[in-house]
């Protein structure tokens, strides 16, 4: 696992691997290590997967206004980037982040964990 001394790169690859095996907090502070040393696009694309890792975490809690602020937040950072920003299918990730916070949305009886979360997928060329 990387540490505080990992390279940004290093950062940002191990989150999404944490991401994508259901570990969004974790995620969520590796990739706040890598925004902190980041600037400009770079800076931006740390911040919307920090919010995407947010967004699940709350849907996962049953927070579903949390969920869909923070889903907000991450659309706002993304889409400028998005269909791909450095390797990533962010224009992917952006809609089953929708389609996962919107579907808990949708009925409240339902249980959020009954849903796969999204993951990040690397983009092809």
């Amino acid at each position: 696992m990387a540490g505080p001394s990992a390279s940004k790169e290093e950062l940002l690859l191990n989150g999404i691997e944490l991401f994508n095996n259901g570990r969004f907090f974790e995620a969520h502070e590796l990739w706040e290590e890598a925004w902190k040393r980041s600037g400009g696009a770079e800076k931006t694309l740390y911040q919307g997967l920090i919010h995407a890792a947010a967004a699940v975490i709350h849907t996962r809690r049953g927070n579903r206004d949390g969920a869909q602020s923070q889903f907000g937040k991450c659309a706002a950072r993304l889409t400028p980037l998005a269909p791909r920003f450095m390797g990533l299918a962010l224009e992917q990730l952006l809609a089953d982040l929708r389609t996962y916070v919107e579907a808990s949305r949708k009925d409240k009886n339902d249980d959020p964990l009954d849903s796969p979360p999204p993951v990040i997928r690397v983009a092809s060329a």
